[in-house]
């Protein structure tokens, strides 16, 4: 049986290994260590800092924690690599599309 041609958004064909990965995956994270100056400034509100990081594409969040129970109590915006973003106005892209372009770029 023949390899079929496969389509593939012209979007993602843009975007670097590493945002394909983490658009097919999900964001490999690591927890940042939180500075000494933050801590003393949330620690009189019982709270802590988390900043997660991904490990392959850079990406960070900013979580805030109550210390007492660990419950999230908010989380900030992601922040990006530049290039990980679809142009503005054009749409989400189906995490689908990202495996796709995957696999044609591991030839599989």
């Amino acid at each position: 049986m023949g390899r079929r041609k496969v389509q593939v958004d012209s979007r993602v064909q843009k975007l670097s290994d590493a945002s394909v990965l983490c658009r097919t995956l999900g964001h490999a994270r690591d927890i940042l260590p939180q500075g000494r100056a933050r801590r003393a400034e949330l620690a009189p509100q019982g709270q802590r800092e988390q900043i997660l990081r991904c490990s392959r594409c850079s990406w960070t969040q900013p979580l805030l924690i109550d210390s007492a129970t660990g419950d999230v109590i908010g989380a900030g915006s992601g922040k990006y690599p530049d290039g990980y973003l679809l142009p503005r106005g054009s749409g989400r892209l189906p995490r689908s599309e990202a495996r796709k372009e995957l696999f044609a770029r591991l030839g599989v």
